[in-house]
């Protein structure tokens, strides 16, 4: 009976287990391929001094982030298998520690104890399978037809911009990925008469999701929307308690929304040691600090260089324009009109109130926004969603069936496309752009492309087998962008100040001017587009 009971579950969700496979398969095969991004060394450093403060009661101060006692120090590690001399972090490393949860890098650290960078990205991606497995659930709870609920998943998986930034953005899609779980049960929850099992489950996700990011608080926004929004259609249908009236709903609402803040709030007590020291006044502080950060870098948009701090409104609604494949730009922003009865089905509303509440309150608050769509990763899965919904109601409407078949071609065209382009631009597909924009091409000095510094590896890496090929040799570089980490280098290649190096790593973010062709030795591009300048000097190394 329960053989039965298996092989019939396993024939039920065949597509999703293929796509579980072939996911895994893919995760195995490129994980080495990743580059370390700008930001990466803080987060995991900061899980491992969280590890040591709730675990081994050792507190972290600023004048232990200069040392090396054993516990902060980062390992070598001969071709980028592990972080390799990690040096003076004191103020960001301090800052980060203070200011964000670091549950998520601290379980990476527990998996992962001697820091490999490759494990890393490989724990990142087997992570965000999560939000793939999430969203054909969704679709399959709606549906009941695994055909159609596993074209959610795959559309995700054809967004570059979301999946070229799994492996490397231990910050942006942990919380997206939590942010699509968190709503996924307010959806789950809505009908659910288990008040005390819907407040501990809601309670822990929340309280995980806004430790990622204090974006999360518009969680009990969503909360109160999707609920009222159920329970009006309750209403409507029939189906809501009958003797409890709008008053009643809104109190038990309230009510259960506090609930649910007070366990987010215990789970973050638990697993956020500064925020634990002294609750309200730091609680403040927090919000203060995210809210009123500052990020004073120039942002190339649209031709011209942009303080981060003055960027239009629009900013992200163009990025998310020019960066979303077509298949998804178009169906999702159709999506309104292409669903009948769209404000009845209750999965359209979700993903609406999920995308329309963080628009609204991104132009409320502003904060400072750079590198494209990364910020707004969140957006991703239900802006994909939304497309997939939307191509799955037209075509479960229509009876036309040359609309159909002519739908289902143009998708697979542009699917191929950018699968085609995914595979060019590996292991960078998050410098992906649409035809709106004429690919990476057109977008190439309009719009920042290679701003996460991934491509530096690759340039290392070449530079050992071509150049540093003298073991006995000193060949003194200097890595354009790399302030607080030295991982660029093996035992005859040394890190040193622009102005004693020999050889030069120039990113192309925000680069004035490209170097001659007397000057460059290398150059690392994808579609003929340079991402990093390998040179043997430079005219003006200011």
């Amino acid at each position: 009976m329960i053989a039965r009971r298996f092989r019939d579950i396993i024939k039920q969700h065949i597509a999703i287990l293929i796509f579980i496979a072939f996911y895994l398969a893919v995760a195995l095969l490129t994980y080495k391929d990743f580059g370390l991004t700008w930001d990466e060394p803080v987060n995991y450093n900061h899980g491992v001094v969280s590890y040591e403060h709730i675990f081994n009661k050792k507190v972290a101060r600023a004048d232990t982030f200069n040392k090396t006692n054993g516990w902060l120090d980062i390992q070598d590690g001969g071709n980028f298998a592990n972080f390799e001399r990690y040096t003076k972090v004191s103020a960001e490393q301090l800052y980060y520690y203070l200011h964000y949860s670091a549950f998520y890098p601290m379980i990476l650290f527990i998996l992962n104890s001697d820091k490999s960078i490759d494990r890393y990205h490989l724990l990142n991606m087997v992570f965000a399978l999560g939000v793939f497995i999430t969203i054909y659930c969704l679709f399959y709870r709606q549906y009941h037809d695994q055909k159609i609920a596993i074209l959610a998943p795959l559309f995700l998986f054809l967004t570059p911009r979301f999946t070229g930034d799994i492996p490397a953005n231990p910050k942006d899609v942990p919380f997206a990925v939590m942010y699509l779980i968190s709503c996924s049960s307010l959806y789950l929850f809505s009908a659910s008469k288990k008040v005390l099992t819907k407040i501990l489950c809601l309670g822990i996700l929340f309280g995980i999701t806004q430790n990622l990011r204090a974006a999360g608080v518009t969680l009990y926004g969503l909360l109160f929307l999707y609920d009222t929004y159920a329970y009006y259609q309750d209403r409507r249908n029939n189906n809501a308690p009958a003797a409890q009236t709008w008053a009643q709903f809104l109190i038990l609402e309230i009510q259960t929304a506090i609930l649910i803040g007070m366990v987010a709030l215990l789970f973050s007590l638990l697993t956020w040691p500064y925020l634990a020291m002294n609750i309200i006044p730091n609680l403040q502080e927090i919000f203060a600090v995210q809210r009123n950060y500052t990020w004073n870098e120039t942002v190339l948009y649209n031709g011209s260089y942009v303080e981060g701090t003055r960027l239009p409104g629009n900013y992200f609604t163009t990025w998310f324009a020019i960066s979303t494949p077509i298949m998804i730009l178009v169906p999702a922003l159709l999506s309104p009109f292409l669903i009948s009865n769209r404000f009845q089905h209750r999965l359209f509303v979700l993903f609406f109130f999920m995308i329309t509440l963080n628009t609204i309150a991104y132009l409320m608050v502003r904060p400072v926004a750079y590198d494209g769509v990364r910020l707004f990763l969140l957006l991703v899965p239900p802006l994909s969603s939304l497309a997939a919904l939307a191509v799955i109601e037209y075509c479960k409407a229509s009876k036309n069936r040359l609309i159909k078949v002519i739908i289902g071609i143009l998708i697979g065209i542009n699917a191929g496309a950018v699968l085609k382009e995914m595979l060019a631009l590996h292991p960078y597909q998050y410098i992906y752009f649409n035809s709106l924009v004429g690919g990476l091409q057109g977008a190439y000095k309009k719009y920042d492309t290679e701003y996460w510094g991934a491509s530096y590896n690759e340039a290392i890496n070449w530079f050992k087998e071509n150049i540093a090929t003298d073991r006995n040799k000193i060949y003194k570089i200097h890595v354009w962008g790399i302030k607080y980490y030295v991982v660029y280098q093996a035992k005859n290649i040394k890190m040193v100040h622009r102005t004693e190096a020999d050889y030069f790593f120039w990113s192309t973010r925000r680069m004035q001017e490209e170097p001659t062709k007397d000057e460059i030795l290398h150059v690392i591009q994808r579609k003929g587009i340079p991402l990093v300048f390998i040179t043997r000097k430079i005219k003006d190394s200011s």
